[in-house]
């Protein structure tokens, strides 16, 4: 299986510079449609897995070349742009471009490389010091698969809102990027806390409907990780800071997060077991989001962080706290009466319905959503 990981990581890895190259021509659709392709091939692999009793070895590599998918739409998509496939294999060596982007990507990386760390490692850190092992590693990737799936939703708003605002940058139309960073950390924080309340006030059902009753006691940590995930509503501002290529500040204070969250783990998880492990990780985030507050904000935007978080975040806060805790109580009294997906289904349809008219009625106006939907959904 490594063998095959490591053949078809040579064909992978370079499709994603690629991606790059299409995402700032504006082919934010052509890479959604890629996506798309890459899923639905991955999930006919896995039926005829099944279907034809595949050994993991055999399914591992039929995954893996379904993964391939997406590369036929991209090559596609970079015809149309005028580049041509032979411009990515011949040999070329421009040393001024390469160390501009070399010093620029080694940020990145080194950002990158932490930010997993920090998450990553937290799994190997669980078996190594926890009394029960595998069992507090069992139940962190519980919680960590579940939250990932908002941490996915969030990558979108990034790959959205990255080229436009990295025109804007260029152009150095600043009135532009501060009204897209306002606008679009309203928009992204009213997404996002939908989601994340929604998750939260259905956070039994789904650990039930996942993996069955007996791991409903990770409801608490559970909906501590998801709150985590509300970091994301920076998407915009984070944007700006890629579009800046000043990223030395926010790549060192990564590493000192990353560094800090394992050795609160170390020594936590002996006490916490699976809880010290998203704790520690919580502890990284919240580092990683007072430095985009109280450095990148004010300080490379020039915009105020306080004006700014309570201005567009904490209303979204408040209104989605006030309709999770309507909805939980008006449940409250039907608890264990209902199946757990007609609980779910139920539960997130009222949810919605109450959160979105107190958004409509205290917030924003209908009309004022159509420049999101415009960026997300409108053909490139």
């Amino acid at each position: 299986m490594m063998i095959i990981l490591s053949g078809f990581s040579l064909i992978n890895w370079p499709s994603f510079v690629v991606i790059q190259i299409i995402t700032a021509y504006e082919g934010v659709g052509w890479v959604n449609k890629a996506q798309i392709v890459r899923t639905v091939l991955i999930v006919l692999a896995t039926i005829l897995s099944i279907h034809f009793d595949f050994t993991l070895v055999q399914f591992f590599l039929f995954y893996s070349a379904c993964a391939l998918g997406p590369i036929v739409v991209i090559l596609v998509r970079v015809q149309t742009v005028g580049l041509r496939l032979l411009d990515f294999i011949r040999p070329k060596w421009d040393w001024n471009k390469f160390r501009e982007v070399f010093h620029y990507s080694l940020n990145l990386f080194a950002m990158a490389v932490f930010q997993l760390s920090a998450l990553e490692l937290q799994p190997i850190l669980l078996g190594a010091r926890s009394e029960i092992g595998v069992e507090s590693v069992a139940d962190y990737q519980i919680i960590k698969t579940i939250s990932s799936f908002l941490v996915v939703i969030g990558g979108i708003f990034m790959q959205v809102l990255l080229p436009e605002v990295s025109k804007y940058y260029a152009k150095k139309d600043f009135e532009k990027l501060k009204k897209t960073v306002e606008n679009g950390t309203l928009y992204i924080t009213i997404f996002l806390s939908l989601l994340i309340f929604g998750l939260v006030l259905n956070s039994q059902e789904v650990l039930t409907l996942y993996v069955g009753t007996t791991f409903t006691n990770l409801g608490a940590w559970l909906n501590v990780a998801l709150i985590t995930c509300f970091y994301l509503h920076i998407s915009a501002i984070s944007s700006v800071v890629l579009a800046s290529g000043k990223t030395k500040v926010i790549a060192l204070s990564s590493a000192i997060g990353c560094v800090l969250s394992l050795i609160l783990a170390w020594y936590m998880i002996p006490i916490m077991d699976y809880r010290a492990a998203v704790f520690a990780y919580t502890f990284y985030i919240s580092i990683q989001m007072l430095t985009y507050y109280f450095y990148y904000i004010p300080r490379i935007m020039m915009v105020n962080s306080f004006k700014l978080f309570f201005k567009r975040v904490v209303p979204v806060f408040v209104i989605s706290a006030v309709s999770f805790l309507l909805v939980n109580e008006l449940f409250s009294q039907y608890s264990g009466e209902l199946k757990p997906l007609a609980s779910l289904v139920l539960k997130s349809i009222l949810f919605g319905l109450i959160y979105l008219i107190m958004i409509s009625v205290f917030l924003i106006r209908t009309s004022q959503m159509k420049p999101l939907v415009d960026l997300v959904f409108k053909k490139r």
